[in-house]
């Protein structure tokens, strides 16, 4: 019994080893990019209560490895369908956001604070993303977007 216990602990080592090796194997072939900066692009949004033209501005303030810090801002053109934020509705406002970059390297998930707003994306070059944006929250939104890196 107890041989068989050192023998399961040995083969545990063993695997959480190989795991380690992999993962710095990993980080190595698929490198994190840094996305500190300014990312900018036009989007076109459908809410429920109708279409609009805006502007969309992420500013990645902080990132840590693959973790990142957001400070998102966005402007609709004038007559366009306003956004609701906390149950307000706004044509422009500013948002706090969190995400991670996934282990590809490319791929991109954010996340509203006090929000139920989702981005997937990726990065498609050095200074340039596309994100998919749903929005299921007392007013449901989606649009897509190209950003490139104003700064």
């Amino acid at each position: 019994m107890v041989r068989r216990l050192g023998l399961i602990a040995v083969g545990i080592a063993a695997g959480l080893g190989h795991a380690a090796a992999m993962a710095q194997e990993a980080s190595e072939a698929f490198p994190v990019p840094d996305l500190v900066g300014t990312w900018v692009g036009p989007y076109n949004v459908i809410r429920s209560n109708g279409f609009a033209d805006g502007l969309l501005q992420l500013r990645v303030v902080e990132q840590k490895g693959p973790l990142i810090k957001v400070e998102k801002a966005w402007k609709v053109a004038p007559g366009g369908a306003p956004g609701d934020v906390g149950g307000v509705l706004f044509t422009e406002a500013a948002e706090p956001m969190v995400g991670v970059i996934g282990f590809d390297g490319r791929e991109i998930q954010l996340a509203e604070q006090g929000d139920e707003g989702i981005y997937t994306g990726r990065l498609t070059g050095p200074d340039t993303m596309e994100l998919i944006y749903i929005e299921s929250d007392r007013q449901a939104a989606a649009y897509r977007v190209q950003l490139k890196r104003a700064e």
